[in-house]
C-alpha cells in the first residue's frame, strides 16, 4: 500500500477487550498510523504489516506534529513513531498522543536497541518500543500483546518461530 492518502473512520468503534466492533457487531481492523521520516523504513513497516490479518494502515508521516494531525483526522487504534524525528522527538510525540487519545496505542521504533530507552519510552506513557532492526522479528508478538487475537499473521517470518 502507497501510504501518501488518508484513510478517514467512517463509523467511530469501540473497544472490547482487544477486538474492535463495528457497526452491528462486524470485526474492524486495527487503524495504524506510522510517523518516521525514513521512507525506506515506511515502505518495509508498511510492506510487513499488510501481511497481518485485522490491520489496516491508513496513514504514513515524517515527522510528530504531522502525526498528531493525522491522528485526529483517521481514529487510528495503534501508532508506531520513530524516535528521532524532525520537529519533535517521538517520546514528545508520545506523551502528547496518550493525553489526547488515552485509548491510542503508541509504539515507539528507534534504530537504537538500548534496553534504557525501553524505560524512557514507558514513562512517557507509551504502550510498547521495537528496535527497526528487530521490527519484522518481533512484529507479531508485540501485536499479540497490544491486540490478543484481533491480529493474526498470514505467515510469519521464519526468524520468529521458535
Amino acid at each position: 500500500m502507497a501510504c501518501n492518502a488518508l484513510i478517514p473512520r467512517q463509523q467511530p468503534t469501540t473497544i472490547h477487550g482487544a477486538r474492535h466492533a463495528g457497526k452491528k457487531g462486524t470485526m474492524q481492523p486495527i487503524r495504524v498510523v506510522i510517523a518516521d521520516d525514513s521512507s525506506d523504513f515506511i515502505e518495509v513497516a508498511t510492506s510487513c504489516l499488510s501481511d497481518v490479518s485485522g490491520i489496516e494502515v491508513v496513514g504514513c508521516v515524517p515527522s510528530g506534529p504531522k502525526l498528531l494531525e493525522m491522528v485526529k483526522q483517521v481514529q487510528a487504534d495503534l501508532a508506531f513513531v520513530d524516535l528521532v524525528m524532525p520537529g519533535m522527538n517521538g517520546l514528545a510525540v508520545a506523551h502528547l498522543l496518550k493525553s489526547l487519545e488515552p485509548r491510542l496505542k503508541v509504539v515507539v521504533m528507534s534504530l537504537f536497541d538500548d534496553p534504557r530507552l525501553a524505560a524512557h519510552v514507558g514513562t512517557a506513557g507509551a504502550d510498547g518500543f521495537i528496535a527497526k532492526q528487530y521490527f519484522v522479528i518481533e512484529l507479531p508478538l508485540l501485536l499479540h500483546n497490544l491486540f490478543g487475537d484481533a491480529v493474526s499473521f498470514a505467515q510469519i517470518p521464519k526468524q520468529a518461530r521458535l
